[in-house]
């Protein structure tokens, strides 16, 4: 006679849902290309330029790429208007540049061919900032500090929309102590970070200072630039 008493455990569609739901948490299938490598490459130099004032540095950019061999990029994560080169796609938008950032520059590092690249960031990205650096220890970081004159907050506080050019001079004086305190803000949290290879030059500074801070950080002659 067969037996009919045995008891069901249900394990079944236990491990029918243990299973479903590891592959919905992406452990299952094969990983996508930005989570295999989302590093930016051993034996790599990455130079992180720090500038509020986006004018300034793309002064910079326009001397760097004249004067030395270092591929620079201006406002990657912040201004969608910097075209990368192709890479599949993860550069369309900036969403998908900030959420891939680490893979995206592995990606321009390879496209290039090259062992350097210098990159621009604003002060406010200070996440990035340390993301970066404890990602590549050979990374460096060079601080532009600008003048906040009145005129150059009323233009930055139109580009980021909090004004307009016909908004009222009340308005305006009431706005730019605000703004001048969230940078200056900025400022001191990427100074209390301590990092190891912070170096900083001030935008109407000593020419001969200028020169040899940025000797140090692009590590060229002083008379590179």
């Amino acid at each position: 006679r067969p037996k009919s008493d045995f008891p069901v455990s249900q394990e079944g569609l236990h491990l029918h849902n243990f299973a479903i739901q590891q592959g919905r948490l992406g452990q299952r299938h094969g990983a996508r290309f930005w989570e295999q490598q989302s590093t930016i490459g051993q034996n790599r130099e990455l130079l992180i330029v720090i500038c509020q004032k986006w004018p300034v540095a793309q002064r910079l950019i326009s001397r760097v790429n004249a004067r030395t061999d270092i591929n620079a990029l201006a406002y990657l994560f912040n201004d969608d208007t910097v075209i990368p080169p192709n890479l599949g796609g993860i550069q369309a938008s900036l969403s998908q540049r900030k959420r891939h950032r680490k893979a995206l520059l592995r990606l321009v590092f390879d496209s290039n061919d090259d062992d350097r690249l210098l990159i621009y960031l604003d002060l406010a990205d200070l996440d990035f900032i340390k993301d970066f650096c404890a990602e590549s220890p050979s990374a460096r970081l060079l601080e532009i500090d600008c003048d906040l004159t009145d005129y150059y907050l009323t233009n930055h506080a139109i580009a980021l929309g909090l004004i307009t050019s016909q908004s009222s001079q009340a308005a305006i004086r009431r706005l730019l102590p605000s703004l001048r305190d969230k940078i200056l803000l900025d400022q001191a949290q990427l100074n209390e970070a301590s990092f190891d290879t912070h170096y900083r030059i001030v935008e109407q500074g000593n020419i001969n200072d200028t020169t040899n801070v940025s000797a140090q950080f692009f590590a060229l002659p002083e008379q590179g630039l």
